[in-house]
């Protein structure tokens, strides 16, 4: 951060100063102070990014968790008994279609009403 903040400073420097032939730089607190609170933001900035980055990078569907989902019914509440039977379909046991129930869930595209009961969120 302190090569960050050094070069900013130079650069405002740079922008500040009316340069001629014969002219000596000198670099104000104003122009530390500022480069200073723009690394600060730039800092938080870049650490918002990667948390938001970070999130979102677990939030991947399998292609079995697709298929799961494209198997379950749009527009009514479900029960699980029900999407175990339609994933059988697929070939999928049921403590397959129960993780991929949970993991829907985290991922919000269902909602868990109570026990064993889910509906599809519509996105």
């Amino acid at each position: 951060m302190a090569v960050i903040s050094y070069k900013i400073a130079m650069i405002l420097v740079a922008l500040n100063q009316n340069l001629d032939k014969n002219y000596q730089l000198s670099c104000s607190d104003n122009d530390i102070n500022t480069s200073l609170k723009m690394s600060q933001v730039f800092l938080q900035h870049a650490v918002a990014v990667y948390l938001q980055l970070y999130k979102s990078a677990g939030r991947q569907l399998t292609a079995h968790q697709i298929k799961v989902l494209n198997k379950l019914p749009d527009d009514s509440v479900f029960t699980r008994a029900e999407a175990v039977e339609r994933c059988k379909v697929l070939g999928k046991s049921s403590r397959a279609t129960d993780t991929a129930l949970k993991k829907l869930s985290s991922f919000k595209y269902l909602e868990h009403l109570d026990q064993g009961m889910y509906k599809k969120i519509n996105r």
